[in-house]
């Protein structure tokens, strides 16, 4: 049972890996496409209208995760019908999702031009493309995407990342040759409902041939209502405060900045955002483990393995903080050209909007793998409308960095001081918190010194106009250097912590795995 388990965890991460690192190309030609077809300010576009929709799918509500949970548990031991009934409230619960969605979106209609600062590009009926998107957003509710559970819960999301892989390709593919052979926007956003469509009959297809078994039939227990109720309400709590925290940034410099500033903010978020998401994946592959580990092992090897974690964690995205500090603006200019480049202060910005968002990372999946959503409640909470609230303020105040700024404070002030005293309050109650959060101050100032030195050698290797050799080879110098320097200089500071050693060796045994 074991190895089984691992094996599934390697064939997850390995086709999420492959799912994100396509992920992460395809959006760059797309942009590109956008940019040279129909212009920069269908690009905002296209982002505001993505993050309204990303925000009204908190109708989901939590649900998903709750029951994709309660399913573990009735797979494992081949309880059919417990799984059938799961699978049939988790069909109705879907279909008045996408009802609540259809509604709210119609209800923003009336709302729309006061989300754009400044004029709407000319001859485009902003209403027909919303609805077009709506249609999209729908239509993920309405037809059998709720049959994904059953992958999720049998522990093969190697499936559901290989068809979205597939039907990620196919989406881009056809938006891209829709715009080159068109130029039309409208067909562009047609696009994205006949996609969803398809993958989703295509999810119902699969989940058929290998769950046959499972239907939509039965109910479940007045008890398991109850409880889901309670894990579902910790769930959407926190999830409020992701949205208020990600989504609304975008619109919020739509509403106040225009859609051009919001292409340009956007062209550099994808970047981070994407690399979020990818290392994101590695933290979301030990999760499982943690929670097994906090079941079984003792309090003091859960909080030794936290702490190599966190160090190993931060190695890494220190090294990716420095490549995005020195690597943003010659790889910006090369990719869109240099008149989508943003001034060259926003970089310090971004590399700390991006360690304040990765920094509370592994003491998140700690919180997550011990089902802490009910104790973090009002943390969300709080700092969702904090966050809102400042990004009101600052945007207003300092234009563009206002709304990194904003995100910079939420992290330290909720994510960091707030969320660690959680996790700590109720798992490690023994360990001092003011000890972590110093090592956690010196991994991010050994950072930022790693940033500063990088940026200073990146330099010698000066950015030039126009994608040729001399770009690409002044672009991978810069790549280079950062990689060994900044390394280097993560090295002979890390190598002072006392779980270094530690680290080393579960590095060591993981790439170099005995069979």
């Amino acid at each position: 049972m074991a190895d089984s388990k691992l094996d599934n965890a390697r064939r997850n991460l390995a086709s999420s890996m492959l799912y994100r690192i396509i992920n992460l190309l395809l959006p760059f030609v797309l942009r590109a496409v956008l940019l040279y077809t129909v212009g920069v300010e269908y690009m905002g576009l296209t982002g505001l209208f993505t993050s309204i929709f990303s925000f009204l799918n908190l109708a989901d509500l939590g649900f998903g995760a709750a029951i994709v949970y309660m399913m573990y548990k009735p797979m494992a031991e081949n309880d059919t019908e417990k799984v059938c009934a799961l699978l049939r409230v988790y069909r109705n619960i879907y279909r008045i999702v996408g009802l609540i969605i259809l509604a709210a979106g119609l209800c923003v209609i009336p709302f729309l031009p006061h989300l754009i600062y400044g004029e709407v590009p000319d001859g485009l009926h902003l209403t027909v493309v919303y609805l077009i998107m709506l249609a999209d957003s729908v239509m993920g509710y309405l037809f059998f995407a709720y049959r994904e559970s059953l992958f999720t819960a049998s522990q093969r999301v190697d499936i559901l990342n290989y068809i979205d892989l597939g039907t990620r390709v196919l989406y881009d593919v056809l938006r891209i040759a829709v715009l080159l052979a068109t130029r039309n926007y409208y067909l562009y956003c047609i696009v994205f409902p006949v996609v969803t469509l398809l993958r989703n009959l295509l999810v119902l297809y699969l989940s058929r041939k290998k769950f046959p078994q499972y239907v939509c039939r039965g109910d479940i227990t007045q008890a398991e209502k109850k409880n889901l109720t309670k894990e579902t309400a910790g769930l959407l709590i926190s999830k409020i405060s992701v949205k208020l925290t990600y989504d609304l940034d975008t619109i919020i410099i739509s509403a106040f900045l225009g859609l051009t500033i919001l292409a340009k903010f956007q062209n550099y978020q994808i970047i981070s955002s994407n690399l979020t998401v990818f290392i994101g994946m590695i933290g979301g592959s030990i999760t499982p483990g943690i929670g097994h580990a906090l079941v079984t092992d003792s309090k003091e090897k859960n909080y030794r393995d936290m702490n190599i974690y966190q160090l190993l964690y931060m190695w890494l995205n220190g090294w990716v903080v420095a490549c995005m500090v020195c690597l943003y603006q010659p790889f910006i200019q090369f990719w869109l050209g240099k008149d989508m480049l943003l001034p060259d202060y926003m970089l310090i910005w971004f590399g700390l909007y991006y360690m304040a968002l990765k920094m509370n990372d592994v003491c998140f999946h700690y919180r997550n793998a011990a089902g802490l959503w009910w104790e973090d409640r009002r943390r969300a909470v709080f700092a969702g409308v904090f966050n809102l609230v400042m990004d009101i303020v600052l945007v207003k105040c300092m234009g563009m960095p206002g709304v990194l700024v904003a995100t910079i404070l939420y992290q330290v002030f909720f994510d960091s001081a707030w969320g660690d005293s959680i996790l700590f309050k109720n798992v490690f109650t023994q360990e001092s918190r003011f000890e972590f959060m110093k090592k956690r101050i010196y991994y991010m100032a050994v950072i930022i010194l790693a940033c500063a030195v990088c940026w200073m050698s990146g330099k010698l290797f000066p950015m030039v106009e126009g994608r040729n050799l001399k770009a690409v080879m002044l672009l991978l110098c810069r790549v280079l250097v950062v990689t060994a320097l900044g390394n280097v200089i993560l090295w002979l500071f890390y190598r002072r912590m006392p779980e270094y050693r530690d680290a080393k060796e579960l590095l060591g045994r993981l790439l170099h795995r005995k069979n």
